[in-house]
């Protein structure tokens, strides 16, 4: 089988930190490959475990400390560094079920995938403990490939970053990753991407997803619907004209939804009325597709202004 590069961004999670690095060690031990480990500035004690673990597995392990610098850059920083042909992404939260990554990359190379992907168990808020690894849970052979992959991801975003394995030349291919953005990357880079190769589901578990943790980011709906539609406009050229109507309906749905829960009334219905009609004409090559977006965004960034523009760093 071939070899995979374990990348693990970190960041402030120190709590869930010693589950997810053993997850990985013993990933790792199956595959073969190398582990990248790069802090992004965390205060919370998460470097002097990162460190501990490169220093107690130094023959497979690199460790990195940089400054705060979000997620965007450090992935930036962090792929290039990958040396095998696959590569599982890893959040500092997230814990690999057992056996995960071979299953994934076996799959992946019978239907030659760019990406991979699996389901999560969800757990939390508390931290996963180191004993819930030893369960092994069955795996199958069965996959589904997408067979429009980057309509699938603009529909439903239903994969995190955790939950795949990233075939490297195409991961390349997808850089440099927009720095501006401070979420979703996991769909920014599942983007770029597809032009590349193919995206496949199993239907297996194949990590554990923190779910409900207090200073969990990527709980924000209302962020990570702006996050979205500023991805989509980044990616412009890579959309074919089904992808961009598509861009458009998923927009338009989210922020008439944002507009309902901050309106009532008279006031909503005229809001919604006047972006139906910027809907409409965007279709029909009337008004810019890209404007059109930045006016689906733009209650979601009312909402969420001072987190986008103040702080450029969470995960």
């Amino acid at each position: 089988m071939a070899e995979v590069s374990y990348l693990l961004t970190s960041y402030n999670k120190a709590a869930f930190l010693p589950c997810v690095l053993e997850s990985i060690r013993r990933e790792q031990a199956q595959t073969g490959g190398r582990i990248v480990i790069i802090d992004d500035g965390s205060r919370d004690g998460s470097v002097e475990l990162c460190r501990a673990f490169a220093g107690a597995n130094p023959n497979t392990t690199t460790f990195i400390e940089q400054k705060n610098r979000g997620v965007y850059a450090s992935l930036n920083r962090l792929l290039p560094l990958a040396d095998a042909p696959w590569i599982r992404l890893c959040d500092s939260d997230d814990p690999l079920i057992p056996g995960s990554t071979r299953h994934l990359v076996e799959i992946g190379e019978r239907d030659g995938a760019a990406i991979a992907y699996g389901g999560a168990i969800d757990y939390g808020p508390e931290p996963l403990p180191v004993d819930a690894l030893n369960a092994t849970p069955p795996r199958r052979r069965s996959s589904f490939v997408h067979p429009d992959a980057v309509l699938h991801l603009i529909e439903t975003m239903d994969f995190t970053t955790s939950r795949a394995v990233y075939r490297t030349e195409p991961a390349l291919y997808a850089l440099p990753l927009p720095e501006h953005l401070i979420s979703c990357q996991d769909f920014a880079l599942a983007l770029r991407m597809m032009a590349h190769g193919r995206l496949v589901r199993l239907p297996d578990p194949v990590c554990f997803y923190l779910s409900g943790a207090a200073n969990q980011f990527s709980a924000s709906h209302a962020l990570t619907r702006h996050q979205t539609i500023r991805i989509l406009q980044a990616s412009r050229a890579l959309l074919q004209r089904r992808h961009r109507n598509a861009a458009l309906s998923v927009s338009y749905k989210w922020c008439r939804r944002e507009l309902r829960r901050q309106h009532h009334g008279p006031a909503f219905q005229l809001r919604k009325a006047a972006l139906k009609a910027v809907s409409a004409a965007a279709r029909l090559g009337l008004y810019d597709w890209s404007r059109a977006l930045d006016a689906f965004a733009a209650p979601f960034e009312l909402q969420i202004g001072g987190v986008v523009h103040g702080r450029a760093t969470p995960y």
